[in-house]
């Protein structure tokens, strides 16, 4: 039979084996909660790493909502402007339509401002002839070679003109502008 001391140091040995495995499990359960608090930090890191981007495009993102008003605020702006201008465009617009008649009726009773022109051309032009050239005596309607005699102006009731046969072309009528202007000293 066994005595008691060896029952107890059995019962101690058992204990003993018992404690070691305990501690072998401790160890490994700790081991584990250590991976677990490393992978627990990191998806920590990575969770506050994305927080950090989400603030960081919700900052970018209420900035863009701010420009965005801002434009809208000026696009409002510019569109009320533009309806102003347009409205003030067609008051002028039917005011001058309005007008028109009256304004016809003032132009007929103005007075004509005529240069002699004659189909006579001297061998020598003097400085207040202006030779036609092709071009302008067709646009003018002028049948044959003609000079416009720049000294000899005149003005007329234009209801006494009954029908217009022709007229100088812009640049004809520059020219003659600029004559006229040397030949009464005002160039």
């Amino acid at each position: 039979m066994d005595s008691p001391d060896t029952d107890r140091l059995t019962l101690l040995e058992r204990l003993q084996a018992q404690q070691e495995r305990l501690n072998d499990q401790l160890i490994e359960l700790t081991a584990r909660l250590g991976d677990e608090q490393a992978r627990h930090a990191d998806a920590l890191f990575r969770a506050d790493v994305a927080v950090t981007r989400l603030e960081q495009g919700q900052a970018l993102h209420d900035l863009i909502l701010g420009h965005l008003a801002q434009e809208q605020a000026l696009h409002r702006d510019a569109m009320a402007l533009h309806a102003e201008r347009l409205a003030r465009a067609d008051a002028i617009i039917a005011r001058l339509d309005a007008e028109r008649p009256l304004h016809a009726e003032r132009l007929a009773r103005y007075d004509a401002i005529l240069a002699a022109i004659t189909s006579h051309v001297p061998a020598v032009l003097t400085n207040d002839e202006y030779l036609l050239n092709d071009e302008e005596q067709r646009q003018a309607g002028l049948p044959k070679s003609s000079i416009v005699k720049v000294g000899k102006i005149v003005t007329l009731d234009q209801r006494l003109i009954r029908k217009q046969l022709g007229r100088m072309p812009e640049t004809g009528q520059q020219q003659l502008i600029h004559m006229a202007m040397t030949i009464f000293g005002a160039a």
